[in-house]
């Protein structure tokens, strides 16, 4: 009869951590948003995420993604996060170089640069963007 409780306890046991294992990796963790740009890789799309997560509480892994891979620029990618975890008023507005970006509420363009991330204004105003590299972000951006 022991040996039957025993067997029974291990069962339960491993069906368990089974169960918070997948709870765990199903529920936001570091596996590719199922919404994100399929040309940026897995590896840096889950490292951006995982950044914007560690570095703002209101953030969740599964509520955010990589909308839209502009590129990477000069060793700087470009990119527009979305989320649904927090929602400005409106519409975002900024320009940059001449050059007019607007999103959508949720969204944001970012330029990841050393680890940071940055706005288009302060990456150009910083010399992480060119001029050409706005250009062909905007090109891309309307489309």
């Amino acid at each position: 009869m022991k040996r039957k409780v025993k067997k029974t306890l291990l069962v339960g046991a491993i069906i368990i951590m089974s169960l918070s294992i997948f709870a765990f990796v199903g529920c936001g963790g570091a596996e590719r948003h199922p919404n994100s740009d399929p040309n940026i890789s897995t590896e840096l799309e889950i490292q951006l995420r995982q950044h914007l997560v560690n570095n703002n509480s209101r953030f969740r892994m599964r509520n955010i993604w990589v909308a839209v891979y502009y590129g990477t620029f000069e060793g700087n990618t470009v990119v527009l996060m979305r989320t649904t975890d927090i929602l400005p008023p409106a519409m975002i507005y900024e320009e940059v170089n001449g050059f007019e970006f607007w999103t959508n509420m949720g969204e944001n363009i970012s330029v990841w640069s050393g680890g940071k991330f940055y706005s288009l204004t302060h990456a150009f105003d910083n010399n992480l963007l060119s001029a050409c590299d706005i250009i062909e972000i905007h090109y891309k951006h309307s489309s």
